[in-house]
C-alpha cells in the first residue's frame, strides 16, 4: 500500500473545468485491493447478500452477482443484457451440469 502526491499534469481533467492543473492529487495504490474485493464479494455471495441473479440447474439454485459474472463471461454478459431489467433475475438452465456451473461461478469469484 502506498500514497503519492502527483502533479495534475498527469491527470485527465478535460471533463471537469472546476479542477485546477496546479492542484495536487492524492494517488492511493493497494496491491491487495483487487483480491480483497473478490474475497469479500465471494463472502457476500455465499451469504446470499446482494445477489441479483439465480440459476436453477438440475433442482439446485446457484445465486450470484450479475456484475461479477458478466465481467468473466461474454455469454452471461449477453444473457443479462438481453433481459433489460435492473431487478433480480432468474434463469433455468437445462443443458449444463450444476456442479460444472458451480465451478465456473466459483472461478469468477476466486480465480481458482
Amino acid at each position: 500500500m502506498s500514497f503519492e502526491l502527483a502533479s495534475m499534469d498527469s491527470v485527465d481533467v478535460s471533463d471537469d473545468d472546476s479542477v485546477s492543473l496546479d492542484d495536487p492529487v492524492l494517488n492511493f495504490e493497494d496491491d491487495k485491493h483487487q483480491g480483497l474485493c473478490l474475497t469479500k464479494l465471494n463472502t457476500l455471495r455465499k451469504g446470499g447478500d446482494f445477489c441479483d441473479v439465480t440459476f436453477e440447474i438440475g433442482g439446485k439454485s446457484i445465486s450470484a452477482h450479475r456484475n461479477v459474472l458478466a465481467t468473466c463471461s461474454v455469454p452471461l454478459y449477453e444473457l443479462f443484457k438481453q433481459e433489460k431489467t435492473n431487478g433480480p433475475q432468474r434463469f433455468k438452465l437445462e443443458t449444463i451440469d450444476s456442479k460444472a456451473f458451480a465451478v465456473l461461478v466459483d472461478y469468477a469469484y476466486t480465480s481458482r
